[in-house]
């Protein structure tokens, strides 16, 4: 479906992106083409509007197509802050700095784990979320305790817990964890706490520094 006019209101423009990113795997789309005009010319200056990443990303889950960092980043840039975008940059070239690979979804929400060598054989360390395009949806991650306690030596895994632990904003879900000696819990962050304090950002990579092989 395609609605074309020399000038699209805004609220027409609101309702197709709304429509485009609802409908699959049909399009809705707008064509605005406005007119200039001079003394001997005439010109059309065409503008597609609806092709936002939430709607190509709602096409994309439909058709069971997986996340990979380009289409990951252009949802986050439309739904996450600077600096969880930074976050989630930094946490791409950290797996591959260290020789890890990707684990990416296919569900709607963008979502990707990052595997590493841990004690010889690759597992995932951590797994994050760019949040749904709904209000109140928060882009988080977590790190994979159950697996990592079971993969670590005691003294290597409590190295990771402690480092967390001075992360405040994974304090009481870490306390959490633990309350269950680290079983089946997977506290996350939210990155935008993590990024409201370099250090608390540092000590996740710290802890990931920890939990791998180097």
């Amino acid at each position: 479906m395609v609605f074309v006019a020399d000038r699209l209101p805004d609220e027409l423009v609101r309702i197709i992106e709304f429509l485009n990113e609802q409908m699959s795997p049909a399009e809705v789309l707008g064509v605005e083409v406005p007119q200039f005009v001079g003394s001997e010319t005439q010109v059309l200056v065409p503008r597609v509007v609806g092709k936002t990443a939430t709607a190509a990303a709602a096409k994309q889950s439909a058709s069971g197509t997986a996340w990979d960092e380009t289409t990951f980043l252009a949802a986050a840039d439309e739904r996450c802050s600077s600096e969880e975008v930074a976050m989630f940059e930094r946490l791409f070239k950290h797996v591959v700095s260290n020789g890890g690979r990707f684990s990416w979804g296919r569900g709607q929400t963008p979502g990707v784990s990052g595997w590493y060598s841990v004690n010889g054989s690759p597992m995932a360390v951590w797994t994050a979320h760019a949040g749904a395009a709904t209000p109140g949806s928060r882009p988080y991650m977590y790190l994979y305790l159950p697996q990592l306690k079971q993969r670590l030596t005691p003294e290597r895994f409590e190295a990771v817990i402690a480092t967390l632990g001075a992360i405040v904003p994974a304090k009481a879900k870490l306390d959490e964890a633990a309350s269950n000696l680290f079983e089946s819990k997977y506290p996350s962050m939210y990155l935008g706490d993590l990024a409201k304090d370099p250090a608390w950002i540092e000590g996740v990579f710290a802890a990931i520094h920890l939990a791998i092989d180097s």
